[in-house]
Parts: C-alpha cells; sequence; structure tokens
C-alpha cells in the first residue's frame, strides 16, 4: 500500500488568506462598473437637474419678456389715450372759452339793443 501526498511549495507571492477565486474578481469589477455607472447617473441627473432649472430659468425669462413688452404696450397705449385726453380737453377748453366770448358779447349786445329799444320808446313817448 502505497500513499501518496502531494504539498504545495510555498513561493512566497501568497499571504496566508485564503484566496476567494476568480469569481470575487468579477464581481468586484462589476460592483466596480455600477458604481462608476452609479456615479455617472447621478452626475446625470444633476446635470438633468441643472438643465431642468436652466429650462424653467428660460421659460420665466420669456414670460417675463412677454409680460414686460405687454406692459410697455398698455403704457404706450395709455400714454396715447391720456395725450388724447388732453388735447380733447384743450380743444373742449378752447371751444368753451369761445363759446363764453360769444356769449359775452351776445349778452352785450342784447344790453345794447334793449337800451337802444329803451331810448327809441322814450323818443315815441315823448
Amino acid at each position: 500500500v502505497y500513499n501518496f501526498f502531494f504539498f504545495q511549495a510555498e513561493d512566497g507571492i501568497r499571504d496566508f488568506c485564503l484566496s476567494r477565486g476568480l469569481g470575487d474578481v468579477y464581481k468586484r469589477q462589476v460592483h466596480g462598473e455600477t458604481d462608476i455607472i452609479a456615479r455617472k447617473a447621478e452626475n446625470y441627473s444633476k446635470m438633468s437637474e441643472i438643465e431642468v432649472l436652466r429650462r424653467e430659468i428660460k421659460l420665466k425669462t420669456e414670460a417675463y419678456d412677454s409680460l414686460k413688452q405687454e406692459f410697455d404696450e398698455f403704457k404706450s397705449d395709455s400714454q396715447e389715450y391720456e395725450r388724447a385726453l388732453e388735447e380733447e380737453s384743450s380743444s373742449k377748453d378752447k371751444e368753451i372759452n369761445e363759446l363764453k366770448t360769444k356769449m359775452e358779447t351776445l349778452t352785450k349786445k342784447s344790453d345794447d339793443m334793449r337800451e337802444q329799444l329803451r331810448s327809441l320808446s322814450l323818443i315815441h313817448i315823448s
């Protein structure tokens, strides 16, 4: 009966820890890749958050510009309306003043005519 025992010689490369086999190497690579993918996804999500904020800023800026344009148009229209009212008011004031002048003139003429009629009636009576 022969018994053979084989011993692996220590070459000093391996430490005392037991080898976990190639599966762990592949697992570490997969985990490393998923970590990279996770970091990339996180960066993309941060980028997408930034992009969302940029889009919100762009939309709010466009809305602001649109409202400002509407306000400017309204302001311009209201200024034109005020000018038209002022012109109309000044023309009405001018018409009123002309009518007052005519009325004063007519009142004076009427008074003069009354005076003439009185004088005529006095003449006929005497």
